[in-house]
């Protein structure tokens, strides 16, 4: 070889073999970072705001339809939420879902923390995600049985939302029909639907709310936007509502801190000054072991209040009766030994052994100074007899303005 000729690279021998190997390994390396990047392009992203104008009674009356009952009822309450081994059964775009919050959020401030039904009103206690129940109520709302449709009102006392895995369909569908008949439709703020509790349920250690309405958000991979709108839309729900500003309807229990005041002109429940008190009303029991007040030992948040109290802040807020949410009773509804105080739960099937509930409805008629209980079918049918179902379905409370007694 002349002077100025290229050589050859001389390598020892296994160098080729090296190289080679070291070669492929960075060729299976670049065919690594080719597939996950197109995995992750294949990954669907985060429903975000499109900034869509929809029309809010438009989108409400979609909701209805696509959740009709027709679908739904029959299915077990644990039934999965947003999929199922079919695929998507419920999944409305964030556009859709901003649609209902922002005509619902106008609603809510409208109200200043006090629901006003005037007239005849359904009741219906905690429904914790059970759809099935939650038709039955609406179809006994719109039934002529007990009323005539819209025109007469229905309100819910909170925890809409709750263990069960259909709380989000439970919560659009309420939302739907607050946003088709506003002044028809009532919601009141339940301990399920605190923000906190929703994202640590552990919060609370006599809470059986694991599957929160907040995991449902975020597994559905829509965007934090939505997340933080519902919440907004929680934090702004009534606590309390007054039927014929007579009858006091609330969650947890009456508290010390509502005034008559109050009441009557309402409140910024999204105040800070106003936190306490509106805890206090999603969270406070009746008790007739307690002579006052007391803090709630079983709780985080709320206390127990004795015949005592209750009596003295029902007559200071004028108040003839109370209707209450947030403990199941295994009939679906239970009066607090001799007080006007009354406990709707109206999610049948919940704990399914020896205590399992019924579930009910209070139907009010303040013309006839009547509440009539309505109990709906468990969805198991080992509560009890038809028999039974028929008493109980007859039998029930006439109110007046001295005395409360059950018929």
């Amino acid at each position: 070889m002349t002077e100025g000729t290229a050589r050859p690279m001389e390598c020892e021998p296994g160098h080729y073999e090296l190289a080679a190997r070291g070669f492929a390994l960075r060729i299976d390396l670049e065919e690594l970072m080719r597939t996950k990047e197109e995995e992750k392009r294949a990954e669907p992203a985060a429903d975000n705001f499109e900034g869509k104008r929809l029309n809010e009674k438009a989108v409400a009356q979609k909701m209805i339809e696509e959740l009709s009952s027709d679908r739904y009822l029959g299915l077990p309450i644990d039934h999965k939420s947003i999929t199922d081994s079919g695929g998507q059964i419920f999944r409305p775009s964030a556009d859709e879902l901003k649609a209902l919050c922002d005509s619902v959020m106008l609603r809510f401030k409208a109200e200043k923390g006090v629901a006003r039904p005037k007239g005849r009103t359904m009741v219906v206690g905690d429904i914790n995600g059970n759809i099935n129940d939650l038709w039955r109520a609406i179809h006994a709302w719109l039934s002529d049985v007990v009323g005539k449709g819209p025109g007469q009102n229905i309100i819910f006392l909170g925890n809409i939302v709750g263990p069960s895995r259909r709380q989000f369909e439970c919560l659009i569908l309420v939302l739907a029909y607050k946003t088709l008949f506003p002044n028809q439709v009532w919601m009141l703020r339940g301990s399920h639907e605190e923000v906190p509790l929703n994202k640590d349920p552990k919060q609370d250690k006599n809470t059986t709310c694991y599957d929160t309405f907040y995991s449902y958000i975020t597994g559905a991979n829509y965007c934090k936007g939505v997340e933080e709108m519902f919440f907004a839309l929680f934090d702004n729900m009534p606590n309390v509502g007054l039927i014929d500003d007579r009858i006091l309807c609330v969650h947890g229990m009456i508290t010390l801190e509502l005034t008559k005041q109050l009441l009557q002109d309402g409140w910024d429940v999204a105040a800070k000054q106003y936190e306490t008190m509106n805890k206090q009303l999603r969270w406070n029991v009746p008790s007739e072991q307690v002579e006052f007040c007391e803090p709630n030992s079983r709780r985080q948040y709320g206390n127990r209040l004795g015949p005592k109290a209750i009596k003295g802040a029902m007559e200071r807020l004028g108040v003839e009766f109370v209707i209450r949410g947030s403990q199941m009773k295994r009939n679906g509804v239970k009066r607090i030994g001799d007080l006007p105080v009354v406990t709707i739960f109206s999610s049948s099937g919940v704990r399914k052994a020896v205590n399992s509930s019924l579930g009910a409805l209070l139907f009010i008629d303040p013309e006839k100074n009547a509440i009539m209980p309505i109990f709906l079918v468990n969805i198991d049918d080992k509560i009890q007899t038809q028999e039974e179902f028929d008493e109980k379905l007859a039998a029930g409370w006439k109110i007046d303005n001295k005395e409360k007694t059950r018929q």
